[in-house]
């Protein structure tokens, strides 16, 4: 856990001992204090409050938990109740050919059951898959490398199959997507520079979804080296974008090699500061180099009820598991 509420970021390990009843178990996604996790073996997923301390599981999806990805949604700002909402990508023969259904069910906890899917038949979206969805605003996002993509609606439960890209089909020539997230209520991309391998663009969308925004160019070269000696390849190092706080300019850039954890500020490209992870490396380095990186935010709700304590101060880090 990189805590920046301190005056230089501190890194510790957030306690979850109180799960010790698995035996193993992965953190699937995180929002607003919660965290979706699944246990193994067996494939059991579970909400819980890290702060509380307390959790509660979740019944076996309908069509199995391996066969769908699991969103967790939680915005106590605007309801005390949190979601979960599956996402099951399902390729049908129909009229001689195959296509993509996508299937989504939301888990009720009052009845303690899924509820009957709602499905939709889309267009190939190159890329576009149902793991790599990013929950904001009650909605949840795909991006694609192409001209559109989709988000889903949690609330109407609708897809909405299209809404643009930063760039058109032609600008994606050359270029990929090295990072898609949320922080501070924004979403955030991050796109490789054409022939430029550690230059990237780094986009927001707009607060009224209108449109993307290209906020920095940040040149992260220095990474080339960090990653030879280390032994590392191209691939072997994790990225991700924080907002500390809710200011327009507030962007941090986080890149996680092996050990170490770099703070970027994009607006100059320069290096803030450098944390050595010691020995919290050996559990969270494999997680680390896939860039599963998740936000956090300290929040006194209980899980079962998620009504029975007001919201507390909540303290911005970023969980890194």
């Amino acid at each position: 856990m990189l805590s920046f509420t301190t005056p230089a970021p501190t890194l510790d390990v957030l306690n979850l001992d109180f799960l010790k009843q698995f035996k193993y178990f992965n953190i699937v996604r995180s929002c607003n204090g919660f965290l979706l996790c699944m246990s193994e073996p067996g494939a059991h997923y579970f909400v819980c409050n890290p702060i509380t301390r307390d959790f509660t599981t979740l019944n076996n999806h309908p069509f199995g938990n391996r066969g769908a990805e699991l969103y967790l949604a939680f915005d106590p700002s605007i309801s005390p109740h949190y979601k979960v909402i599956s996402v099951l990508q399902q390729l049908v023969y129909d009229k001689s050919v195959f296509v993509d259904d996508w299937v989504f069910n939301e888990y009720c906890f009052k009845t303690r059951s899924w509820s009957p899917g709602v499905s939709f038949r889309t267009k190939q979206l190159p890329g576009c898959h149902n793991a790599k969805g990013v929950y904001c605003n009650r909605a949840i996002y795909w991006c694609t490398n192409a001209e559109f993509s989709m988000y889903f609606d949690i609330d109407a439960m609708l897809l909405t199959k299209y809404w643009r890209m930063p760039l058109s089909n032609s600008e994606w020539v050359n270029r990929s997507i090295k990072y898609f997230g949320e922080s501070g209520v924004r979403l955030h991309l991050a796109v490789k520079v054409a022939k430029q391998t550690f230059k990237y663009d780094i986009f927001e969308l707009e607060e009224n979804y209108s449109r993307w925004s290209l906020r920095h160019r940040v040149d992260l070269s220095p990474v080339r080296h960090m990653i030879m000696i280390n032994g590392g390849s191209f691939y072997d190092w994790g990225f991700n974008i924080v907002r500390p706080v809710k200011e327009e300019k507030s962007m941090l850039v986080l890149v996680a090699i092996k050990q170490t954890l770099i703070v970027y500020d994009p607006l100059t490209s320069t290096k803030l500061c450098e944390i050595k992870m010691g020995p919290t490396a050996q559990s969270i380095k494999s997680s680390i180099s896939l860039g599963k990186v998740f936000h956090y935010l300290e929040n006194n709700a209980l899980v079962e009820a998620c009504t029975d304590k007001p919201d507390s101060t909540r303290q911005l880090c970023c969980a890194i598991l």
